[in-house]
């Protein structure tokens, strides 16, 4: 059985205009959602980030003397031996920790609010930043891995950060790819957004054979001029 083909649109009379020219009528699509999912995942991070910095500079408050004994004789050795290797206590290596931590957070969050408008520069300067946290986090889990057991539980703990890191790095990149596509917003499917044009805006008059018509038809050709003999008859 032959497949049905829909009858063609009337032809316009000679000298008429074409009907607007749509190119696509699919959903939309919009170029910054790379940029604005790298974002959102920027904002979590650095979320996380500032609570766990939070919670260390808590911790470096807190006297030693009012701990369990067996934390306390930990962490005291702990402190007598940053004591005799730099000259500094417990407390305070956890606050400058707590601020190495913080620091970065602060930047990311920063960077995740200007992310999403899609501009190159700002997905690289994330980039980077992501890059090397993620740099830093991998550099303490293959460290910890000599350690023993302690390492390993390091290991599997910093490697759900590392994830989320590599995830925002993808993010990222995408967005990158479609930041030359940004300033056109959001494009209907199926149109061509290279040439600048609005669907339907192409409109005037017949100008001869060579544009095309609708289904394949061919543009309306103009009536032949009468012959001599059509004339003496």
């Amino acid at each position: 059985m032959s497949q049905q083909y829909p009858p063609p649109p009337p032809l316009p009379p000679y000298g008429q205009p074409y009907p607007p020219v749509a190119y696509g009528s699919g959903p939309a699509i919009d170029y910054r959602a790379p940029a604005k999912r790298a974002s959102i995942l920027m904002f979590v991070l650095a979320f996380l980030t500032l609570v766990f910095a939070g919670c260390i500079g808590l911790v470096s408050g807190y006297p030693l003397d009012q701990l369990p004994a067996d934390s306390r004789q930990v962490l005291e050795d702990l402190d007598r031996q940053l004591r005799n290797e730099s000259n500094t206590t417990l407390s305070t290596a956890l606050k400058v920790f707590a601020v190495m931590m913080a620091l970065p957070a602060v930047v990311l969050l920063v960077l995740g609010i200007f992310v999403r408008s899609g501009k190159r520069g700002w997905v690289i300067a994330s980039l980077v930043l992501a890059g090397l946290m993620l740099a830093v986090l991998v550099l303490q889990m293959l460290g910890g891995l000599s350690q023993g057991a302690g390492g390993l539980a390091n290991f599997c703990m910093l490697s759900i950060p590392a994830s989320l890191f590599g995830l925002l790095i993808g993010f990222l990149i995408s967005a990158y790819r479609a930041a030359g596509m940004v300033g056109r917003g959001m494009v209907p499917e199926g149109y061509p957004p290279m040439y600048g044009h609005q669907p339907g805006a192409f409109q005037g008059p017949y100008q001869g054979p060579q544009a095309p018509y609708g289904y394949g038809y061919g543009a309306p050709q103009a009536p032949p001029a009468p012959r001599d003999d059509d004339r003496n008859s």
